[in-house]
């Protein structure tokens, strides 16, 4: 039994770590879930059985008959030609353009109905087996997916039959969807289960039986029983999602409102209330994408998978608006456009997008693919939503901050963490500073992105400062990660210097510090500067300085690959013939291990990464005893050589308090970094 007292300290801590409103809003939502909503629905679900119940939510002049469910149904195949993506009218140019415009896509849909005629589903990289039909309202879970129950109850099966019965026209698809849908439109609803509960799941699943319905009203004309139970479930879906939006959730609320402004438009003619469900979900995409998406384009969340899927998302949202011939939205259509030039700018050379924060680890059927698969579709929805105006974005992001330089062939890239997260549940990893590295053919320091969405030790590990190319002092991360996505304190970090124009010597650089480490006793600042030198070359300088002494570990996690040391504080990475050197100087002494993943504690990771497993070789730096730390470690190609030094040049870039001076002669690059006040 809990402890009394414990709980009241809870809510005392609460209560003043919050918002009053959000208390107050946190509280009757909990109450609400609980005892107001199984009672509503079940009401308003016997209401919508009897004729005239369900007439009365009709709109004006609509009949509830048999011939009026017909009716109806004929009408919202008519009306997707204006508001969808695709109409009855122009199956067979889906089926060819379909599958010519996204190739992946359709062959992974007919996979995936394949295996749904087996009772398996596909989730985020697993082959899941399932019961015939599934038990809707089963607590069953599946290793690395806490509430694996929601799967089969979101309906992205119904689209994923659609689509291949479009693709193929093969029955079995067809059938297969009616079974189960008949099924579940028969089953006692459970109103006081997690199913309806968590509104997202809700509004997700009403959009798919939307969607599937359209798939298959050609085929299900002459079945008024099904027919009629699907239209009542929209309605009963739609109230529900008007009723419990997820204000407190940030990419869960646009993908609320997002969900119910597009049920609004598609059903604004058959329901009076669909008018008012259009105007209420564009209202709340319209604030939330000014809160959400920030003035660079990047997601608060500091998450490159929501980035994506919450652009996609609004994208399709305000494309099908457009396409209906609504007004969109002026501060969802900018920050829709804003996110997209964004995703642009951090893609790699290699075209691939960097990992940072959560996400799945490979195919997400939330987001119908995987980030790198989505972005093609996304900036197609880009081209087709000009901005209103011309955009102006800061030459430097606050969330994410990229140089990158190009030269012939040949091509560099880096990415680093330099903004601020949100506090309690989110989707943030504890990576203030971190980076990575890349060249034309690909990755060289990487982020582990997430690994699954469960409460284990090691997804903790995968979230913390240690298991990122950034450092730690005393053993601490920058943030505490705890359950599944709580880390507090939040993160704050900030760009402090930029610049993206190569000079003579090709060089381009910027600077960022964060805060978090001065919670810590011994006060603790982090500066790091990230700098380029053509396509050949890559610094990093840390500065650290303390008020007592610490102890200081530095990461750096480098894609698979050879990873061996070279002499005292130089080691070789080599992958199939790419090799990059690293050296590292020091102010202070410093030890080096190389890490596989298997240490304890911890130290360096290795697991899947995008969806395939694979070795991360890991190197450690180890320096204590000290309250000023400075730090210069260079990458670069065997093409070329180094002569480094930690000395105050007598002329160059003034950053970090010193001055850093990079200039190349023939085929050596010259570094020096110093500060007058460094202490050894």
């Amino acid at each position: 039994m809990p402890n009394p007292l414990s709980i009241l300290r809870r809510a005392y801590r609460q209560a003043t770590e919050r918002p009053l409103a959000y208390n107050w809003f946190w509280f009757t939502r909990r109450v609400g879930q609980k005892y107001v909503d199984p009672r509503f629905l079940n009401r308003l679900w016997k209401q919508l059985q009897v004729e005239s119940g369900f007439r009365s939510k009709l709109a004006q002049g609509m009949d509830a008959s048999d011939q009026g469910i017909a009716a109806l149904t004929h009408a919202l195949t008519q009306r997707a030609d204006q508001t969808f993506f695709f109409s009855h009218e122009d199956r067979a140019s889906f089926q060819a353009r379909y599958a010519s415009l996204f190739p992946e896509p359709s062959e992974r849909a007919l996979q995936e109905a394949d295996s749904l005629l087996k009772n398996q589903f596909h989730y985020a990289g697993k082959l899941i087996d399932s019961e015939d039909p599934p038990r809707w309202y089963s607590a069953r879970e599946v290793e690395g997916m806490n509430k694996w129950h929601r799967i089969p109850a979101a309906f992205h099966w119904l689209k994923t039959l659609g689509k291949a019965y479009w693709l193929t026209s093969d029955t079995a698809y067809e059938q297969k969807a009616k079974r189960w849908l008949s099924d579940w439109l028969q089953a006692e609803p459970l109103f006081d289960h997690d199913l309806w509960e968590s509104v997202n799941f809700v509004g997700m699943r009403a959009l798919n039986l939307l969607t599937g319905f359209l798939f298959f009203a050609e085929a299900w004309q002459s079945d008024l029983t099904l027919q009629r139970k699907i239209w009542e479930q929209l309605y009963l879906h739609a109230r529900q999602l008007e009723r419990r939006m997820e204000y407190w959730s940030y990419n869960h609320l646009l993908w609320n409102a997002r969900d119910l402004a597009i049920l609004g438009l598609v059903l604004e003619p058959f329901f009076h209330e669909a008018r008012q469900w259009k105007t209420l979900g564009l209202t709340v995409v319209n604030a939330e994408m000014a809160k959400q998406f920030q003035a660079d384009g990047i997601n608060i969340e500091l998450s490159i998978h929501y980035q994506v899927f919450v652009t996609k998302l609004i994208g399709e949202m305000l494309t099908l608006f457009q396409k209906a011939g609504e007004p969109l939205p002026t501060n969802a259509h900018e920050r829709f456009c804003l996110a997209v030039s964004a995703l642009q700018d951090i893609q790699r050379p290699d075209g691939m997008l960097p990992l940072f924060g959560d996400g799945y680890r490979s195919y997400d059927p939330n987001a119908e693919g995987t980030i790198d698969e989505l972005v093609p579709f996304i900036q197609q929805l880009g081209n087709r939503l000009s901005p209103p105006k011309p955009i102006e974005r800061p030459l430097s992001l606050s969330g994410v901050s990229v140089l990158k330089t190009q030269r012939g062939d040949h091509s560099l890239y880096a990415l680093m963490m330099t903004g601020h997260s949100l506090h309690g549940k989110v989707h943030a990893h504890a990576d203030s500073l971190s980076v990575e590295l890349a060249d034309e053919q690909g990755p060289i320091l990487i982020d582990p992105g997430a690994y699954g969405e469960d409460s284990s030790a090691w997804r903790a590990y995968i979230r913390s400062s240690q298991a990122h190319n950034t450092v730690c002092v005393d053993g601490q991360g920058m943030s505490q990660v705890s359950g599944v996505y709580g880390m507090a304190p939040a993160l704050k970090a900030e760009l402090t210097g930029y610049e993206s124009a190569p000079d003579e010597s090709g060089v381009v650089w910027m600077t960022a510090r964060h805060h978090n480490f001065q919670k810590l006793p011994i006060q603790a600042q982090h500066q790091r500067l990230l700098a380029m030198g053509g396509t050949e070359l890559f610094v990093i300088i840390d500065c650290l300085e303390g008020a007592q002494p610490f102890r200081l570990e530095r990461f750096f996690q480098f894609s698979d690959a050879s990873l061996k040391a070279f002499s005292d504080h130089q080691w070789q990475w080599n992958h199939q013939g790419r090799v990059w050197h690293l050296q590292t100087l020091s102010l202070t002494p410093m030890q080096e291990q190389a890490a596989a993943g298997q240490e304890n504690p911890l130290r360096g990771w290795s697991g899947e990464h995008r969806g395939a497993p694979r070795p991360i070789p890991t190197l450690v730096q180890m320096s204590e005893g000290r309250q000023h730390y400075l730090m210069m470690s260079l990458f670069h190609r065997t093409s070329v050589s180094v002569e480094p030094a930690l000395t105050l040049p007598d002329s160059g870039i003034a950053v970090l308090g010193g001055r850093l001076l990079i200039q190349k002669t023939g085929d050596v690059w010259h570094i020096q970094f110093g500060r007058a006040d460094s202490v050894v």
